[in-house]
């Protein structure tokens, strides 16, 4: 589970200069992972606020008939109150809740849900105020030395490798148009109507993909079975159509869980055409690739690495089930919606670093959207638990563990390293690389300490994934993205009206 991000720091240096506030805090804790926190600052820090506002603003105020920062303090005041009672509630608020969350002893990990603009602040009297913030829940730490855990052997065979090979080359390959029926393998270039079967009303519309003919095509929020059979012998001009499912998570929250009709409208079918051997080492251009025997040493390595992702996997989650069988707290179902994009993104990294091809992820990452909230609800646990044992034992990721993540992602997919990290810091996502990171030591540490059974390796984990991910959401546009969570440690300061959008 990717932890919140810590991006956003609280100024301190006003803090450092002035005293700390008389604060008379309540905390209550509606649930395991929410804190409602009730402030109460002293009349006296009020007035002292109001005071350093004014005393900001006299220097500079302009007032007709004074020259600037001489007009008489009573009367740039009243010229200035609304302004000057703004920036005494955004200064004091502020420093209130960041000190609030110095002294608790609890950890947030999102920003306090706030309503500035319904605090008012007091002519006299104390000012009091109050919020809402998730929080890392407080849970007592499960016995993670001595585990029984079972693992199996991860050495791919000849047959693998070909298979590998196989699989290389049509990730290169071309497509040509022919004039045949369709079959196992072709491409088809579809327009996909979505239809309401109870109104017939169109629910969405796609023009010119392209579809391979697979056994399963999975889609961002349903996934279409059997698809070869439907497919099966189709010629351009025909459409052909099925009933599907959507998930629980379609961004067109009136149809979740809803059947829908999907429509094929076949324009075109199209055969793959794979390259040779030799043409595929040119396309490559890897240096150290020379020959054949090089490429296939090359993809054993990195089947040898999908394998053995399978196989931490597995690990992991025997690990996770029983660490986690007493963990029946609940989170805030705000919590878990915010953090599925996430989850699906360190799943990706994972599954980049360890060179599985792009439409596979593609369709893990779909696979994911489809699936209900509660298999988010306990990635979040497993963040928690994973996060806590790393805290008490001084696990963190050091540069040198992202330099090394960063070349398993640029190795597996053909990219210099620097367009890698140049991309991920671009889209704030180094965050996720961190705690992949961090959650890989900690599961090490697990297994340092676990006791283990060899067994046979699983041959369900040679099956060939024979589905096909596709970046197309049949109810609808998709939602906005997320919102990003703050790290545990670090929550978002307070936003004045100047700082909101």
């Amino acid at each position: 589970m990717s932890s919140p991000d810590a991006n956003t720091t609280t100024p301190v240096a006003d803090q450092e200069q002035q005293p700390q506030l008389e604060l008379d805090v309540t905390v209550e804790q509606p649930e395991a992972c929410k804190r409602h926190v009730i402030v109460r600052i002293s009349e006296a820090d009020v007035r002292r606020y109001r005071n350093k506002a004014a005393d900001e603003l006299q220097p500079t105020a302009a007032v007709p008939g004074f020259r600037p920062g001489r007009a008489p303090r009573k009367l740039v005041e009243a010229k200035f109150r609304k302004e000057l009672e703004e920036r005494t509630k955004g200064s004091i608020l502020l420093d209130a809740v960041s000190q609030v969350m110095d002294e608790q002893d609890f950890s947030a990990i999102s920003e306090p849900d706030f309503d500035f603009d319904a605090v008012l602040l007091p002519e006299e009297g104390p000012l009091t105020f109050e919020f809402d913030i998730e929080v890392r829940p407080d849970f007592d730490l499960p016995q993670w030395k001595g585990l029984k855990l079972k693992r199996f052997s991860t050495q791919p065979s000849d047959e693998d490798v070909d298979k590998q090979l196989k699989n290389l080359k049509a990730r290169f390959s071309r497509l040509e148009t022919v004039d045949r029926p369709a079959r196992y393998g072709d491409t088809l270039v579809v327009d996909i109507d979505v239809v309401n079967p109870e109104s017939g009303e169109t629910i969405s519309t796609s023009e010119g993909e392209e579809i391979p003919v697979r056994k399963s095509i999975v889609f961002m929020d349903g996934t279409v079975e059997d698809f070869d059979a439907l497919m099966h012998e189709v010629k351009p001009g025909e459409t052909r159509s099925t009933k599907i499912t959507l998930s629980d998570d379609a961004a067109n929250t009136e149809l979740a869980d809803k059947e829908v009709e999907v429509r094929f409208h076949v324009r075109e079918v199209k055969e793959r055409v794979d390259p040779s051997t030799s043409e595929l080492l040119e396309r490559l251009g890897v240096d150290t690739i020379e020959d054949e025997d090089d490429l296939r040493e090359q993809l054993r390595k990195e089947l040898a690495s999908q394998l053995d992702y399978h196989n931490r996997q597995a690990i992991r989650k025997q690990i996770i089930n029983q660490l986690l069988a007493d963990a029946d707290w609940a989170l805030p179902e705000d919590l878990v919606r915010r953090q599925t994009q996430r989850e699906i993104q360190r799943m990706v990294y994972e599954l980049q670093s360890a060179g599985f091809p792009d439409e596979q992820i593609r369709a893990r990452a779909n696979q994911i959207r489809q699936e209900s909230m509660a298999r988010t609800a306990t990635a979040i646990k497993e963040h928690f638990l994973l996060e806590r044992i790393a805290e008490e034992n001084d696990i963190d990721a050091e540069p040198q563990d992202f330099d090394v993540e960063i070349l398993r992602i640029a190795a597996r997919n053909y990219e210099s390293p620097r367009r890698v990290r140049a991309r991920l810091e671009k889209r704030g996502e180094m965050d996720v690389i961190r705690n992949q990171i961090v959650e890989r030591k900690v599961i090490d540490l697990i297994c340092e300490h676990a006791e283990f059974e060899e067994i046979p390796i699983d041959g369900a984990l040679k099956k060939e994934d024979d589905s096909f991910g596709c970046d197309i959401p049949l109810a609808g546009e998709q939602k906005a993205e997320l919102p990003e969570a703050r790290h545990p440690d670090a929550p978002q300061p307070l936003q004045t009206p100047s700082d909101r959008s």
